[in-house]
């Protein structure tokens, strides 16, 4: 009796420490989500003229990673510094740390899928930088099946995702498959969003880096100049003129 007794004590006492402690602890979190947000935020705006940015995404990369912290923090953190390796000219090292922030993302059940999609595409970027152009390829098509998956396959997104694959089988000298979603991407550009917009832009310059490779020097400049006359920015600054 008296040991069951002492048992519910412990178990209160165990209770009433909880109550206690979780508005400390969660101040606690709070106070390293707005450091660690603030450390992220100077990141971005610090010119790296005497390393004060690749201090600050070091030290990101050191403090802001815990599981307890929001998970746009952790992988801004992993991002910053993946980017600050690719600045130093450590570009094997920057894949490594991008792909540590894909396994983060792949452990959850359900990962947000524009964190997904913001570490798949620099991570694609990267490794054709490192030549590793297989694993480029792969996580381009990953990102574009994901894309397609989420926005559907005739959406502005679905184009964006086909036009990056594009690029990234020119580069692996895949060009037949290139020029496939490549022109898939320019298709459905032009019937979502009519003569301007990011994806159709995005298509056209993947359509200009086709033709660079194919040698043609003057459709890759035609296309040069349609993917800078159907981006947005391009078309407000015209009209303002």
């Amino acid at each position: 009796m008296l040991k069951g007794l002492n048992v519910m004590r412990r178990a209160s006492l165990s209770l009433l420490m909880i109550v206690l402690v979780t508005p400390s602890y969660r101040a606690v979190l709070a106070s390293d989500a707005d450091t660690c947000r603030k450390l992220l935020s100077i990141e971005r705006a610090v010119e790296d003229d005497n390393g004060d940015s690749a201090r600050a995404a070091e030290r990101a990369y050191v403090d802001c990673r815990s599981e307890k912290l929001p998970l746009d923090i952790r992988i801004a953190a992993y991002m910053r510094y993946g980017d600050a390796k690719v600045s130093a000219g450590e570009t094997l090292a920057a894949v490594d740390v991008y792909r540590d922030a894909l396994v983060v993302l792949d452990t959850m059940k359900r990962p947000p899928v524009e964190l997904t999609l913001n570490v798949l595409d620099r991570l694609s970027q990267i490794e054709n930088d490192a030549r590793r152009r297989v694993d480029a390829t792969s996580h381009a098509k990953r990102a574009a099946d994901l894309r397609i998956a989420q926005y559907g396959a005739t959406s502005e997104e679905a184009a964006i995702g086909l036009a990056r694959l594009g690029v990234a089988y020119v580069v692996l000298k895949d060009f037949s498959r290139a020029e496939r979603q490549i022109d898939d991407a320019v298709r459905i550009a032009s019937l979502v969003c009519g003569p301007t917009c990011d994806a159709l832009a995005e298509a056209y310059a993947a359509k200009a880096t086709w033709y660079v490779d194919q040698g043609n020097a003057a459709e890759a400049e035609r296309y040069a100049e349609l993917s800078v006359a159907a981006t947005p920015a391009e078309l407000s600054r015209q009209a303002k003129h």
